[in-house]
């Protein structure tokens, strides 16, 4: 896997390991919370290709992901499929392939079946769960929306289709609206593979249409869709089907055809924008971690701090509503140097052995928090923050705890600082019950169906709802009993031990501990259980303290939420600035 970059985007090219085909793969990714949720999947199904010969290349669109720009930018889709031309070009150009198969997801369906029918080179495309129209596809995100990150108290943006702090401005929603299968003119390739959602058949019209231009259409249904899209954390990687789509491609590949005769190099690549430039790294043993570097441009401000940004439960650096990426960057114009990094088997980061599900509170997660800590100190940052939400907050808080060098941390929403079966039951729970909750969800906020359809699934969802509350009621009755009991803790690495030494061990040491948690969050209710109301005990420690976020959700959705902690990150790690760019940074922070 090399880090490439090529029309201010960044991609990863996965290239074929053994008896090299002439047959290369383009991936085309979905955008925003479905991007969220497929990451780890198509990674997967790209070093799957990969080792069967399939060079492949990842990448992320203009204005999204890790590339540059914005969303909010003028002609988008003529700019995507500008991006996607690119791509088949860079990979071309690198391996030599004459034998294109682009695979799109969802909307990144619909733009690979549009650039491949501009196209007289491409062999076969796959287009997996594409919405039958551009219509369809914005009345799902619509719905989406209406069920994901909606916060009370915070009305939605006028104009703008909002998933997952992902936003679809208007003047986006209104060219995606045209696409409809009479758009398509010529078929895309002579093979055309569609593989319908789990309990959604490919849309009718879509697949006549490609018979009529006379494309060779097979179809599939597409197993585990509903539990790998339901939520980034809860997502489970279909393996069956990824390996199904992998033999699709793979049968009948040519071998190897003649490399080019100049290669050009890619082993870094930079993204660059007014104030920072990213390089997108591999590190750790094997290089099977994986992480964006953003530095800031202006060369005096390359001395320290720096941030180690990690995951958030099962999203990838990018972050919810893309919040690492514009933190990162906001961080650089500060003067702050950052890596937003993946946990081994999450996002880009690899494992020896691929499994469906991902622990995030696994006890060597901390290890892979001093892994990215010597990135940024062999790149000479003295003085490293850790910045973690929810699982994130809680291996920083322990990487921490072992490793001197982390100088401060910075923990949002930190639902655990002991990870025990009365935290992994209900969390296993939620990630088995969250597909199905989504599901009843969807048909409740769809307005298509009809009222009698629409009132039972709210009534469905109400009782899951209920359900859901039960459950953590009794579990937080179990956990409160055994407190007074005096019952043991088990702590991960077998020594049983209070919170409250932890948080001594950390404020003697001198590292700041900055806690950021949402009003309603039930972080807090974990935080008073160890250290008294809102952390009293802890936060009367120096060095020690806590900020609440009101009106949000646990991920952090509203832009204001996001903001405070953007500004309480830099107002933390801005303390250790030269004097003279303390006002650059309060400006980046927006104070």
């Amino acid at each position: 896997m090399i880090p490439v970059h090529f029309d201010d985007c960044a991609g990863w090219l996965h290239g074929a390991v053994q008896a090299p085909k002439r047959r290369g793969v383009v991936i085309a990714p979905g955008y925003g919370f479905e991007d969220l949720c497929s990451r780890r999947a198509l990674r997967i199904l790209a070093d799957r290709l990969a080792d069967r010969g399939v060079a492949t290349l990842r990448f992320d669109f203009h204005g999204t992901g890790d590339s540059g720009g914005d969303i909010g930018e003028p002609d988008r889709l003529d700019r995507w499929r500008g991006n996607l031309d690119a791509a088949i070009e860079r990979l071309r150009m690198q391996t030599g392939v004459d034998d294109i198969t682009l695979v799109g997801l969802r909307f990144g369906a619909w733009l690979a079946m549009e650039v491949a029918a501009a196209r007289d080179d491409i062999a076969t495309v796959v287009a997996v769960a594409p919405p039958g129209s551009g219509k369809a596809y914005l009345r799902e995100m619509s719905t989406l929306g209406r069920i994901i990150g909606q916060v009370d108290g915070v009305a939605p943006t006028a104009g703008v289709t909002s998933v997952a702090g992902f936003e679809l401005p208007e003047a986006l929603g209104v060219a995606i609206r045209a696409y409809e299968p009479a758009r398509l003119t010529r078929r895309p390739a002579p093979r055309v593979l569609l593989i319908g959602r789990e309990a959604t058949p490919v849309a009718e019209p879509l697949r006549a249409r490609l018979v009529e231009l006379g494309a060779n259409v097979e179809t599939r249904g597409f197993a585990g869709y509903d539990r790998m899209m339901c939520d980034p954390t809860a997502s489970q990687v279909p393996l069956d089907t990824l390996a199904e789509i992998g033999n699709w491609i793979a049968a009948g590949a040519a071998g190897r055809a003649a490399m080019p005769s100049v290669i050009p190099r890619i082993d870094s690549h930079r993204v660059e924008g007014p104030d920072y430039q990213e390089e997108s790294i591999r590190f750790g043993p094997e290089g099977r971690l994986a992480g964006i570097l953003c530095q800031p441009k202006r060369a005096k401000f390359r001395a320290t701090p720096a941030a180690l940004i990690t995951n958030a439960g099962g999203i990838h650096h990018v972050g919810w509503g893309r919040m690492g990426v514009e933190h990162a960057r906001a961080l650089a114009e500060a003067g702050i140097a950052s890596l937003r990094m993946d946990f081994a088997g999450l996002g880009d980061s690899r494992v020896e052995f691929d499994l469906p599900d991902v622990d995030y509170y696994r006890r060597d997660g901390r290890d892979d928090v001093s892994l990215g800590i010597d990135v940024l100190a062999a790149r000479g940052h003295e003085r490293i923050f850790a910045v973690g939400a929810c699982a994130g907050a809680y291996q920083a808080f322990h990487a921490a705890v072992d490793d001197p060098r982390i100088d401060g941390l910075v923990l949002v929403n930190q639902l655990c600082f002991v990870w025990d079966r009365q935290h992994a039951m209900p969390l296993a729970a939620w990630k088995r019950a969250k597909a199905f909750d989504m599901a009843v969800k969807a048909r409740a906020a769809d307005e298509d169906l009809a009222d009698i359809a629409r009132l039972r699934a709210r009534l469905t969802a109400k009782a899951v709802a209920l359900a859901k509350s039960g459950a953590r009621s009794v579990l937080a009755i179990a956990r409160d009993i055994s407190h007074r009991l005096n019952a043991p803790i088990e702590a991960e690495a077998g020594v049983e031990t209070e919170v409250a030494d932890w948080f001594q061990h950390l404020s003697r040491r001198g590292t700041r501990v900055v806690m950021l948690h949402g009003e309603a969050d039930g972080a807090r209710e974990e935080l008073a259980h160890y250290m008294g109301p809102d952390g009293a005990r802890a936060t009367a420690l120096p060095g020690v303290s806590l900020a609440i976020i009101p009106a949000t959700d646990h991920p952090l959705t509203p832009k204001p939420a996001r903001a405070a902690l953007l500004s309480a990150t830099i107002a933390a790690i801005g303390a250790d600035l030269p004097a003279e760019r303390r006002a650059t940074a309060r400006v980046a922070a927006g104070a």
